[in-house]
């Protein structure tokens, strides 16, 4: 079982699919960065957990919806967790059962409606993946 992290700062309103920074990413030149979005799955294995937290109190939701995507080999999946009127600091996503192969690319987007306030949120979202 392992975990991923990504970030994303001053959540815009009207995101359709965005892009999100993963944390301590190891990149394709051997260098550590902040810059690569998805990982390549070292093996087979399964998405169990898809988590987004707002950054803090502050910022919690005031309008809109903020909706985090998994993706496999850039195509979204079914699995997706929301924050919204009732979830509007953090939501969790558990028993997910997405599977990917072993060299795919797995990752998150986040896509947020017009009405989506505060702009000022930042947000971190993690994944729970579970290798065979």
């Amino acid at each position: 079982i392992v975990s991923y992290g990504w970030t994303k700062d001053n959540i815009a309103a009207s995101l359709t699919d965005g892009l999100m920074t993963r944390e301590a990413a190891f990149s394709n030149d051997t260098t550590w960065t902040d810059t690569n979005f998805d990982f390549r799955a070292p093996g087979a294995g399964t998405i169990t957990v898809l988590t987004v937290a707002i950054d803090v109190d502050a910022n919690a939701r005031t309008a809109g919806t903020l909706t985090i995507t998994a993706f496999v080999a850039n195509a979204a999946t079914a699995l997706t967790v929301v924050i919204d009127g009732t979830n509007t600091l953090e939501s969790i996503t558990t028993g997910g059962t997405v599977a990917f192969t072993k060299g795919q690319r797995v990752g998150a987007r986040i896509t947020t409606t017009a009405a989506w306030l505060p702009v000022t949120a930042d947000v971190a979202v993690t994944m729970i993946v579970s290798y065979t």
